[in-house]
């Protein structure tokens, strides 16, 4: 299979930052597991239609989905962290993954996007009386964005090979439980986890972070499809997405 290199012109690269796009040809080879085929070929051939590769850092990138693009993320959290934070005792670099096997997105450090609010009720919820929320820059990358439907196969084909191993495992695969919103996401965790240990054996298509946008809560009004706590959420696995600038952020606004 071979990929079309074509120049994007007015796009930096991901990489190096210079605007320096040109043509060129790659070959894609090499054995993948059966597994990992049945990932790339029968998905991601349909959607890394174009490769760029860039003349300055000789860098080739695969997805079009991994052209820069930056959001802000707010981290709810306890006070004194928030502190070490902003004194620059912790770098944004040393933050520890969640690993919960419930994670909604899998394993990553967890941001809502562009939600101070939400980020403001979840730190009240979870560290109540100490309760700080802070916003750093989050550049995208490589991104399983699952707000765009392109992506939808892939989590697709991630639990079919889940489910395969399963079954022959004879065990059986986890259930999101937890009332309406299943906010004990276990089989989402898993085969998320899956999707990101498939992509990562091709080394140009590691995920560097998840996104997603969920509904939550209850219907804002009678009959309205709105929920009160519809957000976001990114989950950032590769923490060089991150700027080492992080804000304090008070209700109503960022110090």
């Amino acid at each position: 299979m071979r990929m079309l290199f074509e120049e994007l012109p007015d796009v930096e690269c991901p990489r190096c930052g210079i605007e320096a796009l040109g043509e060129k040809q790659l070959g894609v080879e090499g054995k993948a597991s059966l597994l990992l085929h049945r990932v790339l070929q029968t998905v991601m051939r349909r959607l890394l239609r174009l490769r760029f590769w860039c003349r300055t850092c000789r860098a080739y990138i695969p997805m079009q989905r991994e052209l820069p693009r930056t959001v802000i993320g707010y981290h709810g959290c306890d006070r004194r962290f928030a502190q070490e934070l902003i004194a620059g005792r912790v770098n944004a670099s040393d933050w520890l993954a969640s690993e919960k096997d419930y994670d909604w997105l899998g394993h990553g450090v967890y941001f809502w996007e562009h939600a101070p609010g939400r980020a403001w009720q979840w730190a009240e919820e979870r560290h109540a009386g100490a309760e700080a929320v802070v916003a750093v820059e989050i550049r995208l990358g490589r991104c399983l964005d699952l707000g765009d439907t392109g992506f939808t196969g892939l989590l697709i084909e991630a639990y079919n090979a889940a489910k395969d191993e399963a079954e022959q495992e004879g065990i059986q695969l986890p259930r999101n439980t937890g009332g309406r919103d299943r906010k004990a996401r276990r089989l989402d965790c898993l085969v998320l986890n899956r999707l990101v240990q498939l992509l990562s054996i091709h080394r140009s298509t590691g995920l560097q972070t998840i996104r997603c946008p969920f509904e939550e809560g209850d219907p804002v009004y009678p009959g309205s499809n709105i929920r009160t706590h519809t957000h976001v959420q990114i989950a950032v696995r590769d923490l060089s997405c991150l700027s080492p600038r992080v804000y304090l952020v008070r209700k109503g606004g960022a110090s």
